[in-house]
């Protein structure tokens, strides 16, 4: 007899976590951060440093799911 395997909800959301690759997105957030930083003579206003921070976690987590 074969038996499913069933997650759990958290244990599914941990799986998709994983699958985001959460170190290597926390390296490519960070020099996109000190790039940001480093290309403005002036300091970015906040809300558009969080904004294309978040942007760019996003971007960066999907990239790594496809390239599992």
């Amino acid at each position: 007899m074969l038996h499913q395997a069933t997650l759990s909800p958290p244990g599914v959301a941990v799986q998709f976590w994983r699958l985001t690759k959460p170190r290597v997105v926390s390296l490519i957030v960070f020099t996109a951060v000190i790039g940001m930083l480093l290309a403005a003579p002036t300091l970015p206003p906040t809300g558009l440093l969080v904004a294309a921070t978040l942007g760019i976690a996003l971007v960066a987590g999907a990239a790594a799911a496809f390239n599992c």
